[in-house]
């Protein structure tokens, strides 16, 4: 039986961890993630700011060490290569600048997740900020759920559907390197052909329900389907594991129901409209990528 404790194995007076927060300056929330993030390391690494906004980073604390890019060579796989380049921890962590932890234990769970050795990535969760519209709300409760999945294979599942997202993230540092990190260039989708190369490597990934942040976005339609236009085309790609349509129904149903039973025929709607809108995308970036 699994210790609740941290394991012996993540000692806490080691450097083992490094935090990586990306920012490029528009969050309102980038001092309250920071200030997790230092306070959830304590003595075990150090956090760093990865910063591409065009101002100067308000850092306050002089333990945050900063990586500055240029705002017009920022790329999402570059980016976080560079980050990796620079990692001198076991553990490679990313966070969002709008991803704020929920507790004090979000990086502890999210190395408990490390305990099996053949683990190569830890994602957390992401629950939806209080006055989220009741489609984020919903779609946020839904992809990200209250229980712990593992994935062990690309045949073992659908990967496209496991919850990823490297806003909230821990990857044991060797296994990131010995699949060559990150794509370069790779404008979207980065953490999905990241997932696919572990795997395809025999590194096992787990979502833990625990590590929860707080992470919501206010998007209207025409976002939504840009979004999942990218998605689509990503998923269209030779480095990812394509998704079946009939493994996505599942998903879209607890959405569907979910909506209803919380906010009734309006939100159902709303919810609906916003699934048809991210389902076209999705098919459409698979046409335009093949």
């Amino acid at each position: 039986m699994r210790s609740e404790a941290v394991p012996e194995v993540l000692p806490r007076d080691s450097h083992c961890v490094a935090i990586f927060v990306l920012s490029a300056g528009s969050s309102p929330f980038l001092t309250d993630v920071l200030d997790s993030a230092v306070n959830a390391v304590r003595g075990r690494g150090e956090v760093v700011l990865v910063w591409s906004g065009r101002s100067a980073p308000p850092i306050t604390d002089p333990s945050i060490r900063l990586m500055t890019i240029s705002a017009g060579d920022f790329d999402h796989g570059r980016t976080r290569q560079l980050a990796l380049d620079s990692c001198r921890a076991e553990f490679f962590v990313l966070l969002s600048d709008d991803a704020d932890p929920v507790d004090s234990k979000w990086l502890d769970n999210l190395l408990l997740g490390m305990q099996d050795p053949s683990i190569g990535a830890v994602y957390g969760r992401h629950k939806p900020r209080r006055g989220a519209s009741v489609a984020e709300t919903v779609f946020r409760l839904t992809r990200y759920p209250e229980h712990r999945l593992e994935l062990k294979s690309p045949n073992g599942g659908e990967p496209l559907l496991f919850p990823v997202s490297d806003a909230n993230v821990a990857y044991r540092t060797a296994a990131l390197r010995s699949v060559a990190g990150f794509p370069v260039p790779c404008p979207y989708g980065e953490d999905q052909i990241v997932l696919n190369k572990l795997l395809h490597a025999g590194w096992h990934a787990v979502y833990v329900q625990q590590a929860a942040t707080w992470h919501s976005h206010e998007l209207s339609l025409r976002e939504i389907f840009r979004r999942a236009l990218a998605v689509g085309k990503v998923s269209g790609a030779k480095a990812v594991a394509r998704v079946s349509v009939t493994s996505a129904i599942p998903l879209i149903r607890t959405m569907l129901l979910r909506s209803w039973q919380s906010y009734g025929f309006r939100g159902a709607f709303v919810v609906g409209l916003a699934v048809m809108v991210r389902v076209f995308g999705f098919f459409a970036g698979r046409i335009v990528r093949t």
